[in-house]
């Protein structure tokens, strides 16, 4: 008699959905067959039940031996978002399931919850008390912010006919001005009835705030100066006889960069003989404008006569000249 060879196929167990269990048969086998009819060495079987394995040694003895499978465990449920978003300088909540499990994310946190600002793909696995595991992902995308730059703060004269007009970026889905209103473009007058929007002299701090399709968020701000024109004053019209010269000499209270008289002679000093109109106009550094003009009439030489030259002798009558 040869003595029987015994073996184990191990403890009954279970197994995690979408996982298997590896049996092994013994080494001293020379065949063996499974209960599902496979007949190799080792045997991957999932699904509970129970799984036995004959034997066969050397010597043609045969040993059974039988394990049971008695529970499958579901996975634990982990549906994270496909991607989520959010704009340069903010952050987004990233956030597993609730419940009796072990959190393991790509950036080694071990919450439910992870509060994260770079843009990547973060990774998610979920451990229940069994050992049952999920994994998932998650694309975080960071959205540019709208910026927009007004460029040089804005200057504009008093009592001027010209609208001065301050324009947000384009394509925005809102805006809102420091005035309260809400189009893209606003506009500003310096003379009463132009624009709904009137300026007087001094400096006025304007911002816009807009929002991107993204719901991102931006702001600049821009300072709109208004200035007072530059004063001129010609005086009163006046006469001048056919032989006299007329002279103005005048400075401007602001520093200029051009005086024209009459469209043709520059500087703040003009002479004229001439009669007529004379018209003068100044633009100083920020482009404001002045002008005045005087007239200048002719009046006519008075002519008389003290008559013919005479001659007076000592006593004699006196020589009256009217």
């Amino acid at each position: 008699l040869f003595p029987l060879s015994t073996f184990s196929l191990g403890n009954d167990t279970f197994h995690c959905s979408g996982s298997q269990v590896t049996l092994s048969g013994p080494s001293f086998g020379s065949s063996f067959l499974w209960s599902n009819g496979n007949t190799l060495a080792t045997n991957n079987v999932s699904g509970t039940g129970n799984y036995w394995l004959k034997v066969h040694d050397a010597n043609g003895c045969e040993s059974v031996d039988t394990m049971s499978i008695f529970h499958v465990q579901v996975n634990p449920s982990l549906n994270l978002p496909t991607a989520v978003q959010h704009c340069v300088g903010e952050s987004s909540v990233l956030t597993g399931p609730s419940g009796n499990l072990i959190y393991f994310w790509s950036d080694s946190s071990n919450t439910q919850s992870i509060t994260v600002k770079s843009a990547n793909t973060y990774l998610l696995m979920v451990t229940d008390s069994l050992g049952c595991n999920s994994i998932d992902s998650v694309v975080v995308l960071e959205n540019p912010l709208p910026v927009f730059d007004f460029g040089a703060d804005v200057d504009g004269c008093l009592e001027s006919n010209s609208q001065i007009q301050i324009n947000g970026p384009l394509s925005m889905t809102t805006y809102n001005w420091s005035t309260m209103e809400t189009s893209q473009n606003i506009s500003f007058c310096t003379k009463s009835g132009l624009c709904p929007n009137v300026l007087g002299i001094g400096s006025s701090l304007l911002w816009l705030q807009v929002t991107d399709v993204n719901g991102c968020v931006y702001s600049d701000t821009t300072t709109v100066t208004i200035r007072s024109n530059p004063k001129v004053d010609l005086g009163t019209d006046t006469v001048l006889c056919s032989d006299e010269i007329v002279m103005f000499n005048f400075s401007v209270d602001s520093i200029y960069n051009s005086i024209t008289w009459n469209g043709t002679a520059t500087g703040p000093m003009f002479t004229s003989n001439d009669f007529g109109q004379i018209w003068v106009e100044v633009i100083d550094t920020f482009g404001c404008i002045a002008s005045d003009s005087v007239n200048i009439d002719s009046a006519s030489v008075p002519y008389f006569s003290l008559g013919r030259d005479t001659t007076i002798y000592p006593g004699a009558a006196s020589l009256i000249l009217d």
